[in-house]
């Protein structure tokens, strides 16, 4: 099944795609203490206006900063958070999943579930200013959303479908 096959391809792509979130200084995580917190430079412009990164001008907003400092205060790396879901979500589905799979989807299901459940984690330590809707961000609802479309398939392919042998599931 060709979602099976992009399930595990597409872990790889979100990782990639964090590191870059986490070079680039977007996606940002709350204020922390932690020994692994991430603390972004500001960016000053030709003109000597303070551009970026990021997490520092979202700072500079908030008057957590003053301009002076030469970084912002300690954040979360949220990116690398991400990025390490991604990559421990393409282990799970291609060493050890890919060859226990049972019917076909169920690769992409448990991508869905992992994805979702990771997401949905990662954003609760997100700093970066993004729409929200009772308490939960946009990336939170789509995750519920999805989490609940991999639950609410899982039966159905899991009957339907046909194993190695043959066989459906329903007659082993």
């Amino acid at each position: 099944m060709v979602a099976d096959i992009a399930a595990v391809a597409i872990p790889i792509g979100h990782f990639f795609g964090r590191i870059g979130c986490f070079l680039n200084g977007c996606c940002f995580g709350r204020e922390c203490g932690l020994p692994w917190a991430v603390r972004f430079p500001k960016i000053v412009n030709q003109e000597g206006y303070i551009v970026g990164s990021e997490p520092y001008s979202f700072q500079l907003s908030l008057s957590k900063l003053s301009g002076s400092e030469p970084y912002s205060l300690p954040v979360h790396p949220t990116q690398l958070y991400s990025a390490i879901g991604a990559l421990l979500t393409f282990a799970f589905l291609y060493f050890y999943l890919s060859k226990r799979s049972r019917f076909r989807g169920e690769l992409a299901l448990w991508y869905l579930l992992l994805y979702s459940t990771y997401r949905f984690i990662v954003e609760i330590f997100r700093a970066d200013p993004r729409g929200g809707w009772h308490g939960l961000s946009t990336s939170q609802w789509i995750s519920v959303g999805l989490f609940a479309l991999a639950i609410c398939l899982w039966g159905p392919l899991k009957k339907t479908q046909t194993i190695g042998n043959g066989q459906t599931e329903e007659e082993t």
